[in-house]
């Protein structure tokens, strides 16, 4: 543990040098009761978060939070990771907005605010460590998916760290849940995407409701509903503007005179049945608990059990880390279970409901090839899955005995390839195929190319990495790039994968250079 987290504070606004004051005042009467302190540390207790009753703080072990922040993606969650030593100046003032802002981003987002002390050894340390905590004070969020590590077998959920500054404050932390943490895919917005969602639910596929608005931009409330819901309902947008609009407002497009009405706001389900409105929420959208219990009636009642969920189960109380990955089939235990219709090499989760069909393949963005219930190994297919998982980019899944609805409802027992993309882009598949690579094939041609640069001489390759390693303004950009050299012309799957992953996680620019064999200059 370092204080270099401390030179974010050196020239610090009125402001936070009276806040310093105050975390001052704290050491010194952290001193004044050192034999105190001492207890309490050695008994695991929060000493800059136990006074508020917004932040947890009672993760009995790293399997309660596994269990609680990286399995369970229907919660959204704000993690500030600590150190109570007084030598953490600026974890004093990091806790102060977190705390201020907890009960409001709980109430009117339902985001969950937890607080963890990473010099307890029983659980801190170890979640320090599971997610690769290298400074302090560090506040992240997660929102996204839960999946599952396929090499360890452990739990694993994107996350976003909070940009810690002496600015940092109750506002700043709300515009960056707003804005980073809360998942911003899993609502769509647009006539297409209510089409998109009207045929899922005609199809059975999954419930959804429509949000016609205003405003220009999804709002943090309809991106925390959406999380909430995730894999039991889509929420999608409409533009009061949209010329499907006044379908969806019906009676509320015009005021009692016949004129057009000055709210253009309505939640609206859609009619299963019909494809049409169905009923219409009465309430006050701002009211976020009275919101989701209307959703609720109109949700599955249980959504399908996310990846992590159904991998990582076997941790039950008490059980740690190793325990859990002890649990791993042995080389002789794997080589003696019987193949999956990816082989042995990937372990593709099962559509057995409705919910698991929303879970897996509509609200995915990767792209995602189905095995029918009774097709054939193919080992080839399975190891390239797994190859790119993790990358986000496609993935497998395969229908369970007995399931007869969509996509595991065709007669003929074909392969079914989705495109990459969410909502409208899981409509319907792009294909039924009798073979796992020719769904492989066309599944993997939709991921986007927009990751790679393509270069065709050797004065683009500087002038690519003269970019590359040129930060932008706001120091986005990473100061380094790769450049792929191949002789073909496309740009494979692996490396867009390649190029996606490490934009998304550190902002460094991928291009291939396609290289002339007959070309000296080249070969050189």
């Amino acid at each position: 543990l370092t204080n270099a987290a401390l030179r974010n504070f050196a020239a610090p606004a009125p402001s936070m040098e009276r806040r310093r004051s105050r975390a001052a005042w704290r050491c010194v009467a952290a001193v004044a009761v050192a034999t105190t302190a001492v207890a309490a540390a050695s008994d695991g207790t929060t000493s800059l978060y136990e006074a508020s009753a917004y932040v947890e703080t009672d993760f009995s072990s790293i399997a309660d939070f596994d269990t609680r922040v990286l399995k369970d993606d229907a919660a959204v969650w704000v993690v500030s990771l600590y150190t109570s030593s007084d030598e953490c100046e600026a974890c004093g003032l990091v806790a102060e907005p977190v705390i201020a802002a907890a009960e409001e981003l709980g109430a009117s987002l339902g985001v969950k605010v937890a607080a963890i002390d990473v010099t307890d050894a029983e659980v801190g340390r170890k979640v320090g460590k599971r997610l690769g905590i290298t400074r302090l004070p560090a506040v992240y969020g997660f929102g996204g998916l839960a999946t599952t590590n396929p090499y360890t077998g452990k739990p694993t959920r994107d996350m976003v760290e909070a940009p810690l500054s002496d600015r940092f404050s109750v506002s700043e932390l709300k515009r960056w849940v707003s804005g980073k943490v809360l998942p911003s895919d899993l609502v769509s917005r647009g006539s297409d995407a209510v089409d998109a969602a009207v045929a899922a639910s005609k199809g059975g596929v999954l419930p959804a409701a429509v949000l016609v608005t205003e405003r220009s931009q999804t709002g943090a409330l309809a991106k925390s509903l959406a999380a909430t819901l995730r894999g039991r309902l889509t929420l999608v947008e409409l533009s009061s503007s949209d010329a499907k609009a006044a379908t969806w407002l019906g009676d509320a497009a015009e005021d009692d005179d016949g004129t057009a009405s000055s709210s253009q706001t309505r939640l609206v389900a859609v009619d299963a049945a019909s494809g049409g409105p169905g009923e219409a929420y009465a309430g006050s959208l701002k009211d976020r608990a009275e919101v989701l219990a209307w959703l609720e009636t109109h949700a599955l009642d249980e959504r399908s059990t996310s990846p992590a969920a159904s991998a990582g189960d076997a941790a039950a109380e008490g059980t740690t880390a190793e325990d859990a990955a002890s649990s791993t089939p042995t080389e002789e235990e794997a080589a003696a279970a019987p193949a999956g219709p990816f082989g042995k090499a990937y372990a593709a989760p099962s559509l057995a409901s409705a919910g698991e069909v929303a879970s897996r393949i509509v609200n995915e963005a990767a792209a995602v090839i189905v095995a029918p219930a009774a097709a054939s190994s193919s080992e080839e297919v399975g190891r390239k899955l797994q190859e790119l998982d993790g990358a986000g980019v496609i993935k497998g899944a395969a229908c369970a005995e007995g399931f007869a609805e969509a996509p595991c409802d065709d007669p003929a027992g074909k392969w079914v390839a989705y495109g990459f993309g969410t909502a409208s882009a899981k409509t319907s598949p792009i294909g039924s195929f009798d073979d796992a690579k020719a769904a492989f094939d066309a599944a993997s041609a939709t991921v986007p190319t927009e990751d790679v640069d393509v270069l065709g001489a050797p004065d683009q390759i500087d002038a690519f990495m003269s970019r590359a390693v040129t930060a932008g303004d706001d120091d986005a950009t990473a100061s380094v790039g790769f450049v792929i050299f191949s002789t073909k012309d496309d740009v494979s799957v692996g490396a867009r994968a390649f190029g996606r992953v490490v934009y998304a996680a550190v902002g460094a620019r991928v291009a291939q250079y396609v290289v002339d064999p007959a070309d000296p200059t080249d070969q050189a």
